[in-house]
């Protein structure tokens, strides 16, 4: 398999995608080839063997992959054990800061073999490819669509630098990188907005903060709508709207002093 480092659309079509993001799409037409996803989520290699952890949301690391594990049906007029295939990935905009070339949307060629085992991946090579979005995998056979899946992706670095920023400058909060699925657990998982947020664990936060959710949800989802921003930000402003209600009504609930709520995120 030949592997490449590689450098949503209105609200609706984003949030659509977050519907959809761990719902595959097997074709099947008469005389094409059909693909089964068998798992999909982030991928980790370890010698020759690939384990696939299957999730909505990822959070990947240099080193890892996304994508998914796909078995291939073939028609009786393909007498052949394996067909070339094109791979398609679409991300968010990815810059490589030595080059400052920029990429939406990247394809390769692949080979898929007449067993379950196929595996179709995108390697996160270096720490600026980790982009907070929507990121859809596609393959084609001779320009037929025959398997696609939608991937969350989240950079927690990203995420976890931002958040000191939502009590700085609310006008800023279109930077933070993220986005609301199963977001009380991405916000606990910085020990600082635990401790911040007074929770002593990251347990008692993320079931704390779960209440708050389905709310802040729905704010974060109308107060996006209101600022329209590129379809490229969506994921961005709205993760922002939803850090800024979890955390602002949290400290009301919990009747936490604001100043030194900002002190304990400014350490």
């Amino acid at each position: 398999m030949a592997f490449r480092t590689l450098f949503i659309a209105s609200l609706i079509g984003f949030f659509s995608a977050i519907v959809s993001a761990n719902e595959a799409s097997d074709v099947d037409s008469d005389g094409l080839p059909n693909i089964s996803i068998v798992e999909s989520g982030l991928i980790t290699q370890k010698g020759k063997q690939y384990r696939v952890e299957k999730a909505k949301l990822v959070r990947p690391e240099v080193g890892q992959y996304i994508g998914f594990r796909y078995k291939l049906t073939l028609p009786e007029r393909h007498n052949v054990s394996q067909l070339p295939i094109t791979v398609t990935m679409s991300h968010p905009k990815i810059t490589n800061p030595e080059t400052k070339q920029s990429s939406t949307r990247s394809s390769w060629p692949d080979t898929m073999y007449r067993h379950d085992q196929n595996l179709a991946m995108w390697y996160f090579g270096d720490e600026f490819e980790i982009q907070s979005g929507i990121w859809k995998l596609e393959i084609r056979f001779e320009d037929n669509l025959l398997a696609s899946q939608s991937f969350t992706v989240a950079n927690m670095e990203q995420l976890n630098s931002s958040i000191k920023d939502n009590f700085e400058a609310t006008e800023r909060l279109s930077q933070i990188a993220a986005i609301a699925t199963e977001g009380e657990k991405l916000l606990c998982k910085n020990p600082r907005f635990s401790t911040c947020m007074a929770f002593d664990t990251q347990q008692r936060c993320e079931t704390g903060m779960a209440e708050l959710r389905g709310t802040c949800a729905s704010y974060a989802k109308d107060k996006t709508k209101q600022q329209n921003p590129h379809q490229t930000e969506v994921v961005k402003a709205f993760y922002s709207h939803f850090t800024v209600c979890m955390a602002s009504r949290r400290m009301k609930s919990a009747k936490l002093n604001e100043s030194e709520v900002k002190a304990c995120f400014r350490k």
